[in-house]
């Protein structure tokens, strides 16, 4: 590849990676700025319905490809808010339905540790939003996870613009013709 086809490939990722991380930023910022609001929402009462378990493919131990199956547990809640009724499954704003963010080795560890934290049945209190009710998490405020979109917004906008920087720096110094 020539140096202004090396010029033009990095400015064309520059700019895909700019617009990317600037709307992870975006999206970070209100989602960090919603969670952080949770935290002052309403509480209604819930109650447990159900508890699920459900796990996903870990791909790497150690940098060696390892795949094996983590479990988690889903609590799915129901509650009321002036008399309409609700059901839910979000935990919180950042690790979504993923409760406590744990992941356990086999189905039985995780569907004993959701059933001794979130007994079904149960009272639990569920936080809401007052202006849109459907949004309901079980534990309010912000949590590591909330911080990622914002993370990856600002990392993706200053790796596109170092190379987009980087193609502007190859460009000049190409012979003129």
């Amino acid at each position: 590849m020539d140096p202004q086809e090396s010029a033009k490939v990095l400015r064309i990722t520059g700019h895909a990676l700019v617009l990317l991380g600037a709307a992870l930023l975006l999206f970070g910022v209100y989602f960090v700025r919603t969670a952080n609001e949770s935290a002052s929402w309403p509480r209604a009462e819930g109650r447990v319905d159900n508890l699920l378990v459900r796990w996903s493919i870990s791909q790497s131990e150690r940098g060696r490809v390892n795949p094996h199956k983590d479990y988690y547990y889903v609590v799915k809640y129901s509650y009321e808010v002036e008399g309409t009724s609700y059901t839910g499954t979000r935990y919180s704003l950042g690790n979504g339905d993923h409760a406590e963010g744990k992941d356990f080795d086999t189905e039985e560890e995780a569907r004993a540790a959701g059933q001794q934290r979130f007994p079904v049945r149960s009272a639990v209190p569920v936080a809401y939003d007052p202006e849109d009710p459907t949004m309901a998490v079980l534990r309010a405020g912000a949590s590591g996870a909330t911080y990622v979109p914002l993370i990856l917004g600002v990392l993706f906008l200053a790796v596109g613009l170092a190379l987009r920087r980087a193609s502007g720096s190859l460009r000049q110094r190409q012979p003129a013709s």
